[in-house]
């Protein structure tokens, strides 16, 4: 079996020590690298070669940074430096008394100033654990609303949703549900089309991924 990997290195490396007396076993992101290496060595030959989709646009873009893992914590000091407009959920949507409409509407227009002056913009919900009963799916359910009402509003190039719960919260509240997967930027980091929008692109990542570094490269 095939240990953990943390970048496409590990898996090449795993997958040259499978030679013809092993029976290898991993994920889809080794299977990947296990082909390629196949490939490579012609004893796989590739049916079609599909021409690269053109890379994902970092001049207009909302970044949904859904995920509390450190990776995540780490990648916030980056996008500052990057000159990125990172914003938190304000302290009347993360406390434990349910915000009303208004408090929702407040950011999201906060969220619409920044885009307008530089549609470069980051969400968050917060940068520190926040716990109370239930705190996780509530904090979850009022981010996505404001994204909701945001995104009526803004329709940018590239929309980059970090973990998956919050994807899927998401893409069901925006009713998004038929893509076309055109890249993958990383191991586990897939850029998809949106069926009724083919402008809009949509790149998914875990919250333990990493984003790749050649995103905010010139």
């Amino acid at each position: 079996s095939i240990p953990d990997a943390c970048n496409s290195e590990d898996l090449h490396n795993s997958a040259l020590k499978c030679g013809p007396e092993e029976l290898p076993a991993g994920s889809a992101a080794f299977w990947e690298a296990y082909l390629k290496l196949q490939m490579e060595q012609n004893i796989i030959i590739p049916q079609k070669h599909h021409k690269r989709p053109a890379q994902a646009s970092m001049h207009n873009f909302l970044m949904v940074c859904g995920s509390a893992h450190q990776h995540s914590l780490d990648y916030a000091e980056h996008l500052i430096e990057k000159g990125i407009h990172l914003m938190e959920m304000p302290p009347e949507l993360s406390a434990e008394q349910k915000p009303d409409s208004a408090d929702l509407a407040a950011w999201m227009n906060a969220c619409l100033q920044a885009w307008e002056k530089q549609p470069r913009l980051a969400l968050r919900i917060a940068s520190k654990p926040i716990y109370y009963e239930n705190s996780a799916d509530r904090l979850k359910a009022r981010f996505t609303e404001v994204l909701h009402l945001l995104l009526q509003q803004i329709r940018p190039e590239e929309l980059f949703i970090e973990g998956g719960a919050t994807a899927s919260s998401l893409l069901n509240r925006l009713n998004w549900t038929s893509f076309t997967p055109v890249d993958e930027l990383a191991p586990g980091v897939v850029r998809l089309k949106l069926s009724h929008d083919p402008n809009l692109f949509i790149t998914l990542k875990p919250g333990s991924y990493s984003w790749p570094d050649f995103l905010f490269n010139p």
